[in-house]
């Protein structure tokens, strides 16, 4: 979870109890922590965090895998960078634990790599052509190669990852309307189907 105290916070859901307290995770002092995301490393299995502010800052930790749990209290910063000036609205880690990405409230997509040492960089900041809506929300496909963002305009936009460019969007029922903007997005985790909801309460399934 991800706090305005600009906190992360790491859980065990099996048995309810806090693994580890990323403290000061956000940039600057005025910044919220806006989103999180975690995933086990397909290569290694080590446990990879990575945290998003309302400053532009992303922030990536590591921490060893124990019978495919994060190990308490081992988590480590694989760097800070500030990818720009505007929020971070959501943060997905791919599931190799190579690449990070970033859904920007401006309306681009930034993707972040963590290279050998697990020194953190950026790698690019590209625009979603979203028309000039802000992004609001995004989540990544089980896959690591389909990025869907949801925008204030209520548009759904789809990114093809492998190309680095958006490959199509629709309009959520009910949205776009009088202000109405996606407020969440969701995969599923076989990557079948998306679930939206908008500004408005509306719910709406992909598949």
């Amino acid at each position: 979870t991800a706090g305005r105290d600009r906190q992360a916070v790491v859980y065990n859901t099996d048995d309810g109890k806090v693994v580890a307290n990323l403290v000061g995770s956000g940039g600057s002092k005025k910044a919220d922590l806006v989103d999180a995301d975690i995933v086990k490393s397909v290569d290694d299995g080590a446990v990879l965090v990575a945290t998003g502010s309302s400053d532009g800052t992303l922030t990536v930790y590591s921490s060893p895998a124990e019978d495919g749990v994060a190990a308490a209290a081992a988590f480590a910063s694989c760097g800070t960078i500030t990818l720009t000036e505007d929020s971070i609205v959501n943060v997905s880690v791919h599931p190799s634990g190579k690449y990070v990405v970033a859904a920007l409230q401006s309306g681009r997509v930034a993707f972040a790599a963590l290279r050998d040492g697990g020194v953190l960089e950026e790698v690019a900041v590209l625009d979603g052509n979203a028309g000039g809506a802000e992004y609001t929300c995004a989540d990544l496909h089980p896959d690591g190669l389909i990025y869907v963002v949801g925008t204030a305009a209520g548009t759904v936009q789809v990114w093809d990852l492998s190309k680095q460019t958006p490959a199509g969007s629709v309009q959520a029922q009910g949205a776009g309307d009088e202000g109405v903007g996606i407020a969440s997005i969701v995969m599923s985790d076989n990557g079948y189907h998306v679930a939206t909801s908008t500004t408005a309460g509306t719910v709406q399934v992909w598949d």
